[in-house]
């Protein structure tokens, strides 16, 4: 199983560097967060078979994304990938996965690192600090070495931090001191906040430590949900058209919403920021709905997220709260979240 893991890593890794090294600075730089947004989002929507080595679709689906970025951000001058570069990139891959692999294994138990020495089919060396709170989480559920190993491989498989950023547990506990909350429909084992309900990514290695699998493949109950999405706009668009027809089929459900601030005349009130950054779809389409009950604004300096795995604190933008419900008690949701939020933050209040 950790084989297999650590060939995934490696092909996977490939894939971003050849990639990346196509593009000339500073474009290149990009790269590893695109990348990262395609392979999660191809595992969300289950376009394909195999989403971490992808081949035909997957390809077609990889240049789309890469291109689409590119000009969505407004990258003047970032080439275009062309359709043969990113075939030759994961046939390479492919073969990669496929080599034999030779390892060693070794865990430090005071530091709770974790060293992977690749010794074929490439040489390599992968570190990774398992933070105490989360080793001993595992522990407790009778979690071994190997499989740690193959989670914490998974998800350092994405190369990029910020999907997994959290919002504060504090903030979670006062909303839930206030109103029952029945889940989180993005989490994972690492940033979830509670022991309830919570849907995540990789329910295959997941599943036995509580996931509910992959949001896109399930269907939320009467409930309120907390709702913190990776910070991509093709997801949270179809985040969005998801739970709006939820709110048309299910009945007492509410979503509150964690979304990054693009509007640009909101942007320009909270931050006076005049940049000409695009509207993100997803909020278009929930305040179309007519589902939405409110909306309040916390600036990048004064809202942070928690990266669980670092400890870090991390504000990669102002943060656009949102509140979705078709619930009779959508008032008293309302409460508990404006009053949470007031209790440490300073609050744009919109609607």
């Amino acid at each position: 199983m950790i084989e297999e893991e650590i060939r995934r890593f490696l092909a996977l890794r490939h894939i971003y560097v050849r990639v990346r090294d196509y593009f000339p600075q500073p474009h290149s730089l990009k790269i590893y967060p695109i990348l990262s947004r395609w392979v999660m989002n191809e595992i969300s929507f289950g376009d394909t078979d195999d989403v971490l080595l992808p081949t035909g679709k997957g390809c077609d689906d990889m240049i789309k994304t890469i291109n689409f970025r590119n000009s969505y951000m407004g990258s003047s001058g970032f080439l275009h990938i062309r359709k043969r570069t990113v075939q030759r990139v994961c046939i390479e891959a492919r073969r990669l996965f496929s080599s034999p692999c030779d390892y060693a294994l070794s865990f430090d138990e005071d530091e709770k690192l974790l060293e992977v020495v690749i010794k074929r089919p490439v040489e390599s060396k992968i570190n990774m600090k398992i933070p105490q709170d989360i080793f001993q989480s595992l522990c407790e559920l009778g979690v071994g070495k190997e499989a740690i190993t193959c989670l914490f491989l998974r998800y350092h498989s994405l190369f990029s931090q910020n999907l997994q950023l959290s919002i504060p547990g504090e903030l979670s506990e006062n909303i839930r001191s206030r109103i029952p909350v029945a889940g989180e429909l993005f989490a994972s084992f690492f940033n979830r906040h509670s022991n309830g309900m919570w849907c995540s990514l990789f329910p295959d290695l997941e599943s036995v430590l509580g996931s509910y699998g992959n949001y896109f493949k399930f269907t939320p109950k009467p409930g309120v949900y907390f709702a913190n999405p990776p910070f991509d706009v093709i997801l949270m668009a179809r985040m969005a058209s998801k739970m709006v027809h939820e709110l048309t089929v299910v009945d007492d459900i509410s979503f509150i919403l964690t979304l990054p601030l693009s509007d640009p005349e909101l942007r320009l009130m909270v931050d006076g920021d005049t940049s000409s950054y695009p509207n993100f779809e997803c909020v278009d389409i929930l305040n179309s709905s007519g589902f939405v009950k409110c909306q309040v604004l916390l600036t990048q300096n004064n809202f942070h997220y928690i990266h669980n795995l670092s400890k870090q604190q991390i504000g990669p933008c102002s943060t656009h709260f949102i509140l979705i419900s078709n619930s009779p008690d959508w008032e008293r949701h309302q409460e508990a979240m404006l009053l949470s939020l007031h209790d440490k933050y300073d609050v744009h209040t919109v609607l």
